[in-house]
């Protein structure tokens, strides 16, 4: 880094035409001056009074060097901390032509990072930070709300296995993840049908090739991300754990991210502004919100946007117009479907595509021992079952299986074995909590109740037809919709808000669809007819198998 032998002052002078006509966010340049004692607070009240900008930093520049040697080094570190949000970004041609002190001082096109570089520093660490004590304060505020989001999943899920785990945070496990989604299956279907269930089963459980891992999405320089998965596979558990390592991760660096799920869109219907986004929906800054907007729009390389499980997401306005016009240099992270990356801008969106493909053997084991830290009968009957073990490669049936472990002993061949089985536990599990009846009873409360479910099914029906939250519904407890669905209040504008309801997963949304089709079955031919028509003829033949 040193390569200059010129004294700070001089270093400083040199290039002041420059930096007058260069420097950015003179605040934090302003902060950070009054921070180390080089500007009193009368001098920063009179710069501060200056309206125009070249004249603010000719003021700076002046006080700074009017101080002597040791202001201009202070100055010089100061810039060397926060040279990504004070000096212009580096064009990618220029990186590559300018090189050492003299293409660093040149003075058609100075590169003001390659000049900065070329000072000669001592060996003290540099103590400044990359932006303002307003910007420092609201990447906190978004790390403690990062671990709001997760911790009350895991709350969650806590609840239905009846609180038994010991940890207070969510124990990631392992999912694989693999980036050559055109080897999604190279066996035919003619293929698959010759071998024998036993080995059919074996099939379906995932080999980690890569050893891909949550931290690899957060730190690749990959800026665009389609995490691709079925539905339950773990897309959510690992955006959701790439949220929980930024927000447990000690930096200097500046930078935020933002996660935004189904409940965060539902109720979005036009396109808004980036403000209204992240601090009406999201999080708003407790102080200095103009200035805090102001660097994330001038550093948005410095932005991780995660769009979780949005329903139609390839169609939604608000998303193409960030991904594409407002944070062009953000990460983006967003998960759907496979059938879903066919779609909308996303057919054409250029991306580093992540397959997410579920536990491995070893993290099922991992899994079951994590949860129930013990190798009781029951768990280790469901690791020698080959049909209950290849099922839970999808996290979310594992958890279930868990869940259904959790209410009391039983044998493997009591453990629901298919997928119907399970979202048949889970609905006689639910209108069992919210009934307070014994199991005996329930069929009979189920009956009684029947009116109810076929609503929730109905409209379950309608809201999966058109790709929307359930809105407009009263979940009173101990009510049928109270049992299956949990509520958020999204604020619409600063004074009005709307109540919106969500499955815990999206997949309960197409049980409870089919189960209204059940009912009708005279629709289900136009229906099938309706998913020819919307996918194409390979995704609709792997979707069939």
């Amino acid at each position: 880094m040193a390569s200059s032998q010129q004294s700070a002052l001089d270093y400083v002078r040199n290039v002041r035409t420059h930096l007058v006509e260069r420097l950015q966010n003179l605040s934090v340049i302003v902060e950070k001056l009054s921070e180390c004692k080089v500007l009193n607070k009368n001098e920063v009240s009179v710069i501060d009074s200056i309206p125009e900008k070249f004249d603010k930093t000719r003021k700076i520049l002046d006080m700074v060097t009017a101080k002597g040697e040791a202001a201009c080094y202070e100055l010089l570190k100061i810039l060397d901390a926060t040279r990504k949000r004070t000096f212009p970004k580096i064009p990618p041609d220029l990186t590559s032509k300018q090189q050492g002190p003299s293409a660093s001082q040149d003075r058609q096109d100075p590169n003001l990072h390659q000049w900065i570089s070329c000072f000669s520093f001592k060996d003290d660490l540099n103590e400044y930070t990359a932006g303002s004590s307003p910007c420092y304060k609201y990447q906190r505020e978004l790390k403690s709300k990062a671990k709001k989001i997760f911790d009350s999943e895991w709350n969650q899920n806590k609840k239905i296995v009846k609180d038994k785990f010991r940890w207070k945070t969510f124990p990631y496990t392992s999912l694989v993840l693999d980036t050559d989604v055109n080897e999604i299956s190279k066996i035919s279907k003619s293929k698959k049908y010759k071998k024998s269930r036993q080995k059919k089963l074996k099939t379906f459980i995932p080999i980690d090739k890569r050893g891909l891992s949550p931290e690899y999405l957060l730190k690749t320089h990959e800026k665009k991300i389609l995490l691709m998965g079925k539905p339950g596979i773990g897309k959510t558990t690992v955006a959701q754990q790439v949220l929980s390592l930024w927000a447990e991760r000690e930096d200097r660096e500046l930078n935020y991210m933002f996660y935004f799920d189904e409940r965060s869109f539902s109720n979005i219907s036009k396109p808004i502004n980036l403000r209204s986004l992240l601090f009406d929906i999201y999080l708003k800054p407790t102080e200095s919100s103009d200035e805090v907007l102001q660097d994330i729009e001038e550093n948005s390389e410095n932005i991780v946007m995660v769009f979780d499980g949005i329903r139609d997401v390839s169609c939604n306005s608000v998303i193409q117009n960030i991904v594409e016009n407002v944070l062009r240099d953000a990460k983006i992270i967003i998960t759907c479907r496979p059938e879903d990356a066919c779609e909308g801008f996303l057919s054409d969106w250029p991306t580093f595509t992540v397959e997410v493909q579920g536990f491995s053997a070893e993290s099922i084991r991992t899994y079951f021992k994590k949860m129930f830290s013990t190798d009781s009968d029951t768990v280790c009957s469901v690791l020698n079952d080959l049909q209950l073990f290849s099922l839970c490669h999808v996290p979310m049936y594992a958890f279930i299986v868990t869940a259904c472990i959790s209410f009391g002993p039983c044998e493997a061949g009591e453990l629901p074995s298919t997928v119907t089985e399970m979202y048949l536990h889970i609905l006689r599990h639910c209108m069992r909590k919210i009934s307070g009846k014994d199991v005996k009873y329930l069929d009979r409360y189920i009956q009684d109740n029947r009116k109810d479910i076929l609503h929730l099914a109905a409209i379950s029906f309608n809201a999966m037809l058109q790709k929307t939250a359930l809105t407009g519904l009263d979940c009173e407890e101990n009510s049928v919709l109270h049992a299956f669905l949990r509520s958020a209040v999204i604020k619409d504008s600063p004074s009005s808000a709307q109540t919106v309801c969500v499955f815990l997963h999206n997949t309960m949304l197409e049980f409870w669809a089919a189960l209204w089709l059940l009912q009708n079955p005279d629709k289900i031919g136009e229906i099938l007819k309706r998913c020819r028509q919307t996918r194409s003829p390979g995704s609709a033949e792997q979707h069939c198998v």
